[in-house]
């Protein structure tokens, strides 16, 4: 009987959607894996930007993801903004 694979341990694609980081992360940035191990490559930078590990979503959600972006007013689009002030910081 196979196990059954939780969604953080299916592999996927996964797209970045937040601004440009100089020397860290561009806008949609494409990773591939389980999104633990997507995630674990940004532990350290994650201290600093925590709202990355909202902003990496799955490639069949991308376009959910950048209308919510657009729309404001919820969670995407709440670490966007984060992201931006602390870019400019």
């Amino acid at each position: 009987m196979a196990k059954k694979l939780t969604p953080a341990d299916e592999p996927g694609v996964f797209v970045y959607v937040g601004p440009n980081v100089h020397g860290l992360l561009q806008t949609g940035t494409i990773f591939t894996g389980t999104r633990t191990d997507v995630m674990s490559r940004f532990d350290a930078a994650a201290e600093k930007y925590p709202e990355i590990r909202t902003l990496i979503v799955r490639d069949k959600d991308l376009s959910e993801a950048r209308r919510k972006i657009k729309a404001g007013g919820n969670l995407l689009a709440n670490a966007y903004a984060a992201m931006l002030n602390k870019k400019e910081e």
